[in-house]
């Protein structure tokens, strides 16, 4: 996650904003090939380490940033593929955690202890902010080998799309970012325990480098669209499951019967 974080703060860094980043481990080094992107001396690149996938977590990570974020990018998770029966309670724990309550406790609060997380800090400020979620392909569609990572990939987007019509009383857009395979180091440590069915099917996938990923994620933020994909199996899984997000004119025309069926069938 770290490479897939660093090169999105490069594209990021690009475009005049303050980038400040919370993942344990690399940042020192992260920090210093950051500083180099800057722009101005006025741009301020900052890093804070902690677990953000308790709410508590979250609120010191944000108490850290000596400005109150206008955009937070909810990045964190990985995958562990296996087959169902194979995996364990732990594993299902650690999905829920990892994948799940980062990217709700960085945009949430804590009732009883009233800490302000991302949202509340936006709006107690009245910030016009934005709020962006990282779910996945796989947050679209089911597929054999992912029941550990996909549930909470759907659970995102339903995060995401909730608070999308919600937060527009309070002028904090919400979005959420549908990347297919990411060729990371987490991918690689994601082959160790994917299935050979897995790998099998994602043979013909139109996997991306984490720069390539970056710069469509930062692309279709600036557009403002609500479900950003990476790619034509993304945005064909969009047309098709869109739920409550507004379709564009193309994912209309996306909707062809013949269209979808033809990804139905391939998985």
């Amino acid at each position: 996650m770290h490479d897939n974080y660093l090169v999105f703060a490069s594209e990021h860094g690009q475009v005049k904003a303050q980038v400040e980043g919370c993942e344990r481990t690399k940042l020192e080094l992260a920090h210093k090939e950051l500083e180099k992107e800057r722009i101005n001396e006025a741009q301020r690149i900052e890093w804070v380490s902690e677990d953000v996938s308790s709410f508590a977590g979250a609120q010191r990570a944000l108490e850290q940033c000596t400005v109150t974020p206008d955009i937070v990018f909810c990045c964190a998770g990985g995958a562990k593929p296996g087959l169902f029966v194979e995996q364990s309670e732990a594993d299902f724990e650690a999905a829920v955690k990892t994948d799940y309550f980062t990217a709700l406790s960085t945009a949430h609060v804590s009732k009883e202890d009233l800490m302000q997380a991302a949202a509340r800090a936006m709006i107690s400020k009245h910030i016009e902010g934005r709020i962006v979620f990282v779910s996945s392909v796989v947050g679209m569609m089911g597929l054999v080998g992912y029941a550990q990572y996909s549930p909470m990939k759907f659970a995102i987007r339903g995060l995401a799309e909730t608070l999308r019509s919600e937060f527009q009383m309070y002028g904090i857009q919400v979005q959420c970012f549908f990347p297919a395979t990411i060729l990371s180091p987490g991918f690689e440590e994601e082959q160790k325990t994917k299935p050979e069915i897995t790998k099998k099917i994602e043979e013909g996938d139109d996997a991306k480098t984490p720069e390539e990923c970056a710069k469509c994620l930062l692309r279709g933020v600036q557009r403002g669209h609500f479900a950003i994909t990476d790619g034509l199996v993304g945005r064909l899984l969009k047309a098709s499951s869109s739920g409550s997000a507004p379709c564009s004119a193309m994912d209309l025309i996306l909707l062809l019967p013949a269209r979808v069926r033809i990804v139905t069938d391939l998985f």
